[in-house]
């Protein structure tokens, strides 16, 4: 299974920065590609809390400092583009709305993967 949802990952980080490549320069395009790989992980330790349990079943207030955690992370993640400084720092493009929101859809797919494999195979008792 982590062979197919790292498959996915790259997928649909190859996606954000190919559709951005078509939209933007290349360092957009990489910022893009960087923050669907950063969503995308972010959005995986949700389903990755329980082997069969999907995340509304496990219930997002089971672990709130995870909620949080990813929260301020995915924040930072794109404070880090929108920011000046940090744009400097570590060498990343502005991005626009539609980059962020992109990214975060795409980053949706493998998260989603797992969490439709677990209620397909959920083989506990009724």
């Amino acid at each position: 299974m982590v062979g197919v949802t790292g498959a996915i990952e790259a997928g649909v980080t190859l996606m954000a920065f190919l559709w951005t490549l078509n939209h933007a320069n290349i360092e957009v395009a990489r910022g893009a590609a960087f923050m669907t790989l950063v969503f995308s992980e972010l959005f995986r330790a949700f389903a990755a809390r329980s082997a069969a349990d999907t995340f509304w079943r496990v219930g997002p207030r089971s672990n709130w400092l995870l909620v949080a955690v990813v929260g301020l992370s995915a924040a930072l993640q794109v404070g880090l583009a929108a920011f000046g400084p940090t744009q400097v720092l570590f060498g990343m493009a502005p991005l626009t709305l539609t980059s962020v929101v992109m990214a975060a859809v795409l980053a949706l797919a493998p998260v989603s993967f797992l969490e439709i494999r677990k209620l397909l195979f959920d083989r506990r008792p009724v």
